[in-house]
Order: C-alpha cells, then structure tokens, then sequence
C-alpha cells in the first residue's frame, strides 16, 4: 500500500521513543499542512524545520508539566502555536509585503481542526495495526479502506475489481468503519479502545451525527457526566472540523474522502 495521508509513515525524527513523544509526533503532518495553507511563501524544507521546533518545544519543555487534569494535551500545542508561530515564520522566511497583513496566529477554531485531523489520521493507523497485526488481522479490512478513501472507489467499483459481492465489500468497509470509530472516540474521549464506558459513547456520537438535534438528550444518556462533557465538547469540535474541511483541497482531497467515509454512517 503507497504512503498517504491515511496510512503515512512517519519521519526518522518521530519514530520511536515514549509514549508522550509520539503524541506530539502525530501533529507533524497535520500542522505542516496548516502552516503550509496559511504561510505558503514558507518554502518546504523550513516549514518542516518549522513544523519540528514547535513539537520538539511542547515536548521538551511543556509536556513534562502537562497536568491532565486541566484539560487535553492539545490545548498545550495550540498555546504553542497561537504564541510562537508568527514569529518564527518571520524570522524564518520573511513575508511578501502584501501578504505581511495575513501574517497573523492561525484561530482556534483552525487549531482545532488541526487536532481532528489528527485524531482521524490517529484512528486509521490504529485501523491498520488492527487488521494487519494479532489474531483479528483481516487485510481484506484494510484493502477496502484504502480503496475507499484513498483512491476514493465506490463499492461498486471496488467489488469489480476484486472480483467479489458489493454485499462483501459494504461488510468489510462496516467493520472498517466500526473500528474506525471506537479509536477515534477511545483517543478523543482518553480511554482506552477496550474501556467499557467506551461503546455507549461510541453509540451515542454516531447516532448524534444521524440526528443532530437529539445530540444532547443522547449525550446524557452517558452514565459519567465527565465522560459526557468530553463527548459534548467532542462533537462540537467535529462538526466545527467538518465545515472547516469542506473548503480545502489539499492533501489531493483524502481528507475529504476520509472524512465523507466516516459520515456515511448517517
């Protein structure tokens, strides 16, 4: 399977190391794009020198003192990148002077989507370990989401050209899709993909997506109001993620496709 968005392999930088490290890692990709749509005079190589000392500082110096309890490791990088990054694009590549205007922090809200895309990119590699590794390996699984969101293959498409039922293939893409869920709810909701507590809130996001107005009678109906507090805020953030996605084309539009898979549910 070619390197993508989905299945990406990372850089000799963020292999390895503990666990708090590749937590930071997983926005290398996400932030360059983000610095590479707001800065585009940035060449290449600086941004990804850029992308590098913002981790490397959260990692260093911040995570170290991070105290869970006050709220997700994102909010450390968005402080990060509200605080630092101007600057450090200026002193890097300096603006055109009619761009020196729009040289400001990206939003929150772009941040924000910056943390979903990684979260969605974190959950289709956790997708691949899972069906290429251990007894529930079923590359079938992952053959079919790739074809599906990075090739952007139609289930018909898919079945003609490996020769089996569009039943088969809507099968392999609901398992892909059910698993694509629960690591995406376990990273965003902090629990672990075999907690208990995560199916019920698992149950409650997808069906918040298919009735959006029902979103906060479903929420309640999580037993830990924690638990649904972090789901509340989740949603919120999804969906602020999905419009802000819709405009972009980047990427060669995998974003797009993958985030088009994960509503399908609806």
């Amino acid at each position: 399977m070619r390197d993508s968005l989905w299945f990406t392999t990372r850089s000799a930088l963020f292999q390895g190391g503990d666990a708090g490290w590749q937590a930071v890692a997983a926005y290398a990709a996400p932030l360059e794009r983000l610095l590479a749509r707001r800065y585009p005079w940035v060449r290449a190589p600086e941004r990804e020198d850029l992308v590098q000392d913002l981790l490397l500082e959260v990692h260093q110096t911040l995570a170290a003192r991070h105290d869970p309890g006050r709220g997700p490791f994102r909010a450390l990088l968005q402080a990060v990148v509200r605080r630092r990054v101007v600057d450090l694009v200026r002193r890097r590549a300096p603006a055109p002077l009619e761009d020196e205007e729009r040289l400001v922090a990206p939003p929150e809200a772009e941040l924000d989507a910056v943390d979903l895309e990684t979260s969605l990119v974190e959950a289709m590699a956790a997708c691949r370990d899972r069906f290429t590794q251990g007894g529930d390996a079923d590359p079938d699984v992952l053959y079919a989401l790739a074809d599906r969101v990075v090739h952007g293959r139609s289930s018909d498409e898919i079945a003609a050209q490996d020769g089996v039922s569009v039943d088969r293939v809507n099968r392999l893409l609901r398992r892909g899709r059910d698993e694509l869920f629960r690591q995406l709810l376990a990273r965003e909701l902090e629990l672990a993909p075999d907690d208990p507590a995560l199916r019920p809130a698992v149950d409650a996001f997808r069906e918040a997506l298919r009735r959006p107005t029902a979103s906060r009678a479903l929420v309640d109906r999580v037993r830990d109001p924690r638990l649904g507090e972090r789901l509340d805020a989740f949603l919120a953030r999804f969906r602020a993620g999905v419009a802000d996605f819709a405009g972009r084309r980047d990427a060669g539009g995998e974003l797009q496709r993958g985030l088009a898979f994960v509503l399908e549910d609806r």
